[in-house]
């Protein structure tokens, strides 16, 4: 029931961020249509310039499905010292083309899986019968992929 509540919620948190950030490589503004999961990876805190006070940051996967299509998209959320207010920071779309040995161009329905994360940037997530392991990073350049080992 707990990992349910949290999936709701961060459902909720990504339908209302809606144009809170500055990094849109989606069409501007655009919201999700129809969200299917959301995987949370584990937030890093970092000390802030100003004195007594940090900051976290966490990526999320998030899921949505159009039809019979599924899209990933990768976020980077950042929280104030308490934890309270979050924002999107960057978001952008997981090509399939991305992955390798992968061939086709979108991701059937309910193919897409994270297992587990690895590290705050790091998850392995499982494509039909693929596995790979992803670094997540700020810009969509930055992402790192590899097959399983």
């Amino acid at each position: 029931m707990t990992n349910r509540y949290a999936i709701l919620m961060a459902a909720l948190i990504v339908i209302l961020s809606g144009c809170a950030h500055n990094v849109v490589p989606r069409l501007e503004c655009e919201r999700y249509a129809a969200i299917t999961a959301v995987y949370v990876g584990p937030m890093t805190w970092h000390e802030s310039d100003i004195a007594d006070s940090s900051w976290g940051q966490y990526y999320r996967l998030v899921v949505e499905i159009s039809e019979i299509y599924s899209y990933v998209y990768v976020e980077l959320i950042k929280t104030d010292d308490e934890g309270v207010t979050r924002f999107v920071e960057a978001s952008y779309e997981l090509s399939p083309d991305s992955l390798p040995s992968y061939t086709d161009v979108t991701f059937p329905a309910d193919a897409f899986k994270a297992e587990h994360w690895l590290d705050s940037n790091k998850v392995r997530v499982r494509v039909e019968d693929s596995c790979y392991n992803l670094t997540l990073a700020k810009e969509e350049s930055g992402l790192k992929i590899e097959p399983c080992k």
